[in-house]
């Protein structure tokens, strides 16, 4: 075929003229995300082919029907080798966010749990903690811009006996 006409652009992400034949992969990702927002389950994606077929491309109009059935979008990409840039921001002090919160790092323990068992953090080293996913700290402060933080109680005073009559 003549270079000039070939539809194949051997560049991840080039846009085709036309995405032809991902009609049944298209299909069920916008499935899956249908039934996320209704709280039921789905079989995850995954997405492999040779060099030019369209992985790329395909994966960017996940993106935009994400977008258009307003889910929110994050992208990293892992990388080879132990290098560790897919990473979000450097290890933070356990202690030292909690303190932010207005939290001692007992009371954020249950939350540290929750995001390390939904992959978002990690513990790099006794009490430090990392987010695994880029610029996800920058997203939650976006998403939650405000966070309602109950005053630290100590255990002393939870269990002192009220002087009220």
């Amino acid at each position: 075929m003549d270079a000039v006409d070939n539809p194949s652009t051997p560049n991840a992400g080039a846009l085709p003229e036309t995405l032809i034949g991902r009609d049944e992969q298209t299909t069920a990702f916008r499935t899956l995300l249908r039934r996320l927002r209704r709280g039921r389950t789905e079989q995850s994606m995954i997405i492999t082919g040779l060099r030019s077929v369209g992985k790329t491309v395909l994966l960017n109009s996940f993106r935009s029907i994400a977008l258009e059935e307003n889910w929110e979008f994050i992208e990293f990409e892992a990388v080879k080798h132990g290098e560790g840039r897919f990473r979000g921001p450097e290890p933070q002090k356990a202690s030292d966010v909690a303190a932010l919160l207005g939290r001692s790092s007992q009371q954020s323990g249950p939350t540290r749990a929750e995001l390390i068992e939904m992959g978002l953090l990690f513990t790099p080293q006794h009490g430090f903690a990392a987010f695994t996913v880029p610029d996800v700290d920058r997203f939650m402060k976006r998403a939650v811009p405000v966070l309602d933080v109950p005053p630290v109680v100590s255990r002393r005073a939870r269990r002192a006996p009220s002087t009220e009559s």
